[in-house]
């Protein structure tokens, strides 16, 4: 469930960021995602299998309150924090 909540909230933030560069973005998150995998899989191998999702359903859980503070306003991109 942790994987599908951050691919969900990734991609349905893209178009409000940066609609002028969608396809880019798109692109860029989704090779993020391959490299993702591999650091992943490299950082959890010592652990064992209930450990490891433990922490990283820990780590996306945390990660993901980091998409409210991205806003490219230069770019036409919708920004939370604008007065």
């Amino acid at each position: 469930y942790f994987c599908q909540a951050s691919c969900g909230t990734t991609f349905a933030v893209v178009p409000s960021l940066t609609p002028r560069a969608l396809g880019a973005i798109s692109g860029l998150i989704g090779a993020g995602g391959n490299i993702g995998a591999l650091a992943t899989l490299q950082l959890f191998k010592p652990l064992y299998y209930h450990d490891a999702y433990a922490a990283l359903g820990c780590i996306v859980f945390a990660l993901s309150f980091l998409i409210m503070l991205l806003s490219f306003p230069e770019l036409g991109g919708a920004s939370m924090w604008r007065n």
